[in-house]
């Protein structure tokens, strides 16, 4: 769900979102809602053109992007053990 925020962050568009991360764009829809629903905030601004952050979504994207830094620098550690 983080993944596919921070995504559709910098893309503007769940179907770039998608494709970029290899997922039906009802997949990356719904991952998005369910992370809405888990915060309990909108997180974007939905458009004809794309996808806008919010001020909530403003406010949380640089802590899932640190959230994910983390996750990704674990893995490396894993793969290295």
């Amino acid at each position: 769900m983080l993944r596919a925020f921070v995504t559709c962050a910098r893309t503007g568009s769940v179907t770039r979102t998608a494709i970029e991360l290899g997922y039906s764009a009802a997949s990356i829809s719904d991952q998005i809602r369910q992370l809405e629903v888990h915060t309990r905030r909108t997180l974007f601004q939905r458009t004809p053109g794309g996808m806008s952050l919010t001020e909530a979504g403003r406010r949380m994207l640089p802590l899932a992007q640190d959230i994910l830094l983390r996750m990704d620098f674990l893995s490396r550690c894993e793969e290295k053990h």
